[in-house]
């Protein structure tokens, strides 16, 4: 008995906000647990209305940091990636003005687009659009006839909704480690299509590619740079076991990065619950 109400008081104290999912959690199973303990009836309803409030906390508390991490992520392959287009417009600056000052305004078009869009979503559509001015900077750089682009893009595939900024590091990645150090240059490949209700995008380009002890050596995507360890832990926390990336390289070849997603189609955003669908554990 007085075990049991000391319980009871602890749990019935005003939900701390500020407490942490796992102590919310541990909150509803205290709840539960008493529940099955007790043989009042009214109790066990009061206790059952506690523990679905502890949960619904814990749940809430999970999406707020998902949405939280996801911020984070965002916010750190922007800087990451204007850092290197603005080195590729600096090597122009005093023997060509002219191609600078248009790269300059391609960087601005990108910038007005990532400025004009917080949202951690956008269909595949946009972010090809997206690619296209960052290719462009990279064409002029590298010179059209060492860098060309392939496009093999379902028709279909566009209208799904992927992460922003999904394309670039991958092609960025292609570029600096796989045709970069070809002397003669070489072609990126990015395809799409949609296949028993998945979304496959791949960029592969026929660079110097990797052999077998590379591969080796970058076995966790963070040793593969920035860019493809935050391509990695983003869809780790916005799909889960639900999405994969592989890495499909062979020295002298060239190599193949490709990205199964689930299919998520909407005009402009994620179905509405999509944080708190992850977030749950409830079943």
């Amino acid at each position: 008995g007085q075990i049991i109400e000391s319980h009871i008081a602890w749990i019935r104290n005003p939900m701390d906000h500020h407490s942490t999912a796992k102590q919310s959690r541990e909150r509803a199973a205290r709840c539960l647990q008493l529940a099955e303990e007790t043989i009042l009836p009214k109790l066990k309803d009061v206790l059952l209305i506690e523990a679905d409030a502890w949960l619904r906390l814990a749940e809430e508390q999970e999406r707020l940091l998902l949405h939280a991490r996801m911020e984070a992520l965002q916010n750190q392959i922007n800087p990451h990636f204007l850092f290197n287009t603005l080195n590729s417009i600096s090597s122009l600056v005093r023997f060509d003005p002219d191609t600078a000052r248009e790269m300059i305004f391609k960087l601005a078009t990108i910038l007005r687009r990532l400025l004009s869009s917080g949202e951690a979503f956008a269909p595949l559509r946009e972010e090809f659009e997206f690619i296209d001015n960052y290719l462009d900077i990279e064409v002029v750089r590298f010179g059209t006839e060492k860098l060309h682009v392939v496009k093999e893009l379902d028709p279909a595939s566009l209208d799904v909704v992927v992460p922003s900024m999904l394309l670039q590091p991958l092609i960025e990645n292609s570029i600096k480690h796989g045709l970069a150090p070809k002397i003669e240059g070489g072609s990126i490949f990015l395809r799409s299509r949609v296949v028993n209700s998945r979304l496959i995008i791949e960029v592969e380009d026929d660079g110097v590619g990797m052999g077998s002890a590379q591969l080796d050596e970058s076995s966790s995507w963070s040793g593969m740079g920035i860019g493809m360890a935050n391509i990695s832990e983003r869809l780790q926390v916005l799909y889960g076991d639900t999405a994969r990336m592989t890495i499909d390289s062979h020295e002298g070849r060239g190599t193949l990065v490709r990205i199964r997603l689930p299919l998520i189609e909407a005009a402009s955003s994620v179905p509405e619950g999509f944080y708190a669908e992850r977030s749950s554990t409830r079943r």
